[in-house]
């Protein structure tokens, strides 16, 4: 792997959780495959975003612009958006199926999915209530689908 299209320093080669990436020890931006980059967020929200609620605010990412330069094949990679969201624009390259993730991006994209999932929880806790009180009020019991007779 090339230098960082940021810093210019050479990127080093690492293993998080078996998801390989390349980063810089300066910036702190990391070089992920596409395919990688949910588990390697993932793998991080314990240690970035350990106290994320559904009701957590996020902030959008400063933007530094797009890189001049892909790291992996020395193209020039587009700027587009993560989760269909404003807060980050993340540079991808579609001829290596990798993206470059600012230091500052990371931290935000983990905390967009933290939220995420903690809203989903509460979401899926809710209905859950919500048809437990159903089936009361009807006298059905959980786990069958007739009413009980009398």
């Amino acid at each position: 792997m090339g230098r960082c299209p940021r810093c210019q320093v050479p990127l080093l080669s690492a293993d998080l959780d078996g998801i390989p990436v390349t980063h810089c020890p300066r910036c702190v931006g990391a070089w992920v495959e596409t395919r990688h980059v949910i588990g390697f967020l993932d793998a991080l929200a314990p240690k970035l975003a350990p106290d994320v609620t559904a009701n957590s605010s996020l902030n959008a990412a400063p933007d530094p612009g797009p890189v001049a330069r892909c790291p992996g094949c020395g193209g020039a990679p587009t700027l587009g958006g993560f989760m269909n969201a404003p807060h980050v624009r993340i540079d991808h390259c579609s001829k290596c199926a990798a993206s470059w993730l600012d230091g500052p991006e990371i931290g935000t994209m983990v905390r967009q999915r933290a939220i995420a999932a903690a809203r989903s929880a509460d979401t899926a806790q809710w209905h859950a209530q919500e048809r437990e009180g159903v089936n009361r009020r009807l006298g059905l019991q959980i786990g069958r689908r007739e009413p009980r007779l009398g």
